[in-house]
Order: structure tokens, then C-alpha cells, then sequence
């Protein structure tokens, strides 16, 4: 009920709420669920009811074939916004960005840390890799989604997979110690 007062004559809704750690949202599967699923059909329902006219609802690459809660929970989100397009005339939009270089929980300030302190990174999986872009480039890329987006659609950009060992290597190297992983 709160959400939809808050919706009253608002026109364009960016829903990016989420709880969004992987090993936050392992430990708290059913908070999760209440945020990022439960919580997305709430922003649907307000938005139908107060007839705004464009919805973006911001998701994970760890949407795609999900191997987590997290990547489950975003996908129902994204489900949920598809489904929702045609209920009214709000359009419903996905955007599903990558990692987002330097944001909270962002790998990259976690391997500055364990660099300057011992010069050592702690990899679960040195094959791993992982899609980066800026916040600029994100922020860019989702209001493009916003503007073009006609309803129903999943914008996903372009990006280049990179392996963390790689940008382990390439932090360690660059942050002037010698340890390796």
C-alpha cells in the first residue's frame, strides 16, 4: 500500500532494489525472495494501479541459467516484468548489466584490499571470469534501455568476458607487489 501511494502521478520508475550479494543472498534465501521477487511484483502492482507509463527493472548477468538464489531471484524479476507488459499500458523493460567496476561489493576493491595487505588475492576458481563495465557505462546503457524500450524486452549489452586470474595478475602487477595468487 505505501508503494503504491508513493507511485501516485509518477510517470517512470527505475526499480533497482535488490538484495544483491551472492553469499548474502545464500545465507538469507527468504529475504531474498521478499526483496527481489516479491518486492519486483509489488513495483509492478503499484505501477499498473497508478498507470505509469514505463517501468525498468534493472537485473544480473547471473540471470542467465542461474546458479545461485541470486541469479534465481533476479530471473523470476525479470519473468515478472515480461509477463506484467500488456496489463494496462505501462511498458514493463529489463535491462541486465554485468559487474559494475568499483560499486559495493565489486570484486576489484576486494582484491585492492588483500593486495595492499599481503599481496595475495584469494581466487575460489582461477578459470573464473566475469563481465565488467563502468558506472558510467552502466548508468548509460540502462537510461538507453529506458528511452528505446518498447515493453516486454531484456536489453543486454555487449560485454567482454574477463578472467579474474587475469585481473588478479594484472592488480598485483600494477599495485607494485610480486605475490601471486
Amino acid at each position: 500500500q505505501i508503494l503504491k501511494e508513493s507511485l501516485k502521478e509518477v510517470d517512470f520508475v527505475i526499480h533497482l532494489a535488490a538484495l544483491k550479494h551472492v553469499p548474502v543472498v545464500e545465507d538469507h534465501p527468504e529475504e531474498a525472495l521478499a526483496i527481489n521477487t516479491t518486492g519486483t511484483q509489488h513495483v509492478i502492482d503499484a505501477a499498473i494501479t497508478n498507470q505509469a507509463k514505463k517501468v525498468l527493472f534493472i537485473s544480473s548477468d547471473k540471470a542467465v541459467d542461474p546458479l545461485n538464489f541470486y541469479g534465481i531471484t533476479k530471473l523470476a524479476g525479470e519473468r515478472l516484468m515480461a509477463a506484467a507488459h500488456g496489463n494496462g499500458s505501462t511498458k514493463f523493460i529489463t535491462y541486465r548489466g554485468g559487474n559494475v567496476m568499483g560499486s559495493r561489493g565489486s570484486i576489484i576493491p576486494i582484491f585492492q584490499e588483500q593486495i595492499l595487505r599481503d599481496g595475495a588475492i584469494t581466487l575460489t576458481d582461477p578459470t573464473m571470469t566475469r563481465f565488467f563495465m563502468s558506472v558510467r557505462e552502466s548508468i548509460s546503457l540502462a537510461l538507453a534501455a529506458f528511452e528505446t524500450g518498447i515493453g516486454s524486452e531484456v536489453f543486454i549489452p555487449t560485454m567482454k568476458s574477463i578472467s579474474l586470474d587475469g585481473l588478479a595478475r594484472a592488480m598485483i602487477g600494477g599495485l607494485g607487489k610480486k605475490k601471486v595468487i
